[in-house]
């Protein structure tokens, strides 16, 4: 993260107390943040739900109203899912690829062209060339599909890391599972 702050200039913060989080908590709290930013919890990574907990819990305290925005990292965000894109040009992507690539060196196995062909995908339909998708969820929905997750961990969602580079079954296992979160309700 230093790396990539020194490379294209922003603000880091870095939580230095894993016991309980105040210092995150207190930086939410003393800022006017509109918009909170994190990983889609439907995800086969442990610590990506992990930052979907630590994060609901300090929310829950704080009782603040937030934009909640959600990203996929690599299970696509579900295709029916209410949401925005942030437009990506052909030089943008290359950018975003040669960073990670780059500057990302814990994810060097991690197949960045599958990163780019979801981008692409994302952007279907929309003329543009590639797109990050956010997922917007209320507190709410979040509250409900976290449980979901945490719940069918084990049985849904960690089995998904077999699936991340068949980039048709990922999408339909997102989209079920998301499907499935929905019936439930």
């Amino acid at each position: 993260m230093e790396n990539l702050q020194k490379e294209i200039n922003f603000d880091l913060i870095i939580s230095d107390n894993y016991d309980d989080y105040s210092d995150l908590e207190k930086l939410i709290s003393t800022n006017n943040f509109t918009d909170v930013f994190i990983p889609f919890p439907v995800d086969w990574h442990e610590e990506h739900i992990k930052v979907n907990t630590i994060f609901h819990s300090i929310l829950s305290k704080l009782k603040k109203d937030f934009n909640l925005h959600f990203y996929h990292i690599s299970v696509p965000l579900p295709i029916d899912i209410k949401g925005n894109y942030l437009a990506l040009s052909e030089n943008e992507t290359k950018y975003k690829h040669n960073i990670f690539s780059r500057i990302y060196q814990s994810q060097y196995n991690t197949p960045i062209s599958r990163l780019n062909y979801q981008l692409r995908l994302n952007a279907k339909n929309k003329n543009i060339f590639a797109c990050e998708n956010f997922a917007e969820l209320t507190f709410v929905e979040w509250t409900d599909l976290l449980e979901f997750v945490t719940q069918n961990y084990e049985t849904r969602m960690k089995p998904l890391i077999y699936n991340i580079d068949d980039l048709i079954l990922i999408r339909e296992k997102s989209n079920q599972i998301y499907q499935d979160w929905k019936m439930k309700n």
